[in-house]
């Protein structure tokens, strides 16, 4: 099968791709599978299906998607770093607390065909999800942090909430 499903607007060395085992692969065709530097996160699913001689579908198989880049992933504010990532993704660079580092966001929305026993079309797999890149990567790191703690404090205000402080006590 080997289905690509994003890859780096950057330096178009990162691909992510689902393989014939329904494993997400970085980089399927070189020997490195090591995600580019530009990839921030990807966060997704994937799901396998057959049917039955019945006419059935059942679930044979999912995997899930969800990486963060090394410096996100050992982070401190780790725990709610997904909302933000996800609001990100699903608001835009137009969002009031996205960072204004250069980043792409890709959806992933990907399905393939099979044929059943009565060799009739069916959705056989589908991938939903999406990857988020920055170029360069550090400064937009840095951002997420900062326009994070920005979002959580405006909200926690339109709560009722005193703001936790994002540079911890003083």
């Amino acid at each position: 099968m080997s289905k690509q499903l994003a890859q780096c607007p950057y330096c178009a060395g990162c691909a992510i791709s689902l393989n014939d085992r329904f494993e997400v692969v970085f980089n399927p065709d070189r020997l490195d599978h090591t995600p580019c530097l530009h990839l921030i996160c990807a966060h997704g699913g994937c799901s396998q299906w057959e049917r039955t001689p019945q006419g059935m579908s059942r679930v044979i198989g999912s995997t899930t998607i969800h990486w963060y880049h090394p410096d996100l992933a050992a982070s401190d504010f780790s725990e709610s770093l997904f909302p933000y990532m996800e609001m990100l993704a699903e608001s835009g660079k137009g969002w009031e607390f996205a960072p204004a580092e250069l980043f792409e966001i890709q959806a992933i929305s990907e399905e393939g065909k099979a044929l059943d026993p009565q060799g009739k079309e069916f959705t056989g797999w589908e991938a939903d999800g999406w990857v988020v890149f920055a170029c360069p990567p550090r400064p937009f790191l840095a951002a997420i942090r900062e326009c994070q703690a920005k979002q959580s404090g405006i909200w926690q205000k339109a709560a009722g909430q005193q703001p936790a402080s994002s540079t911890g006590s003083s």
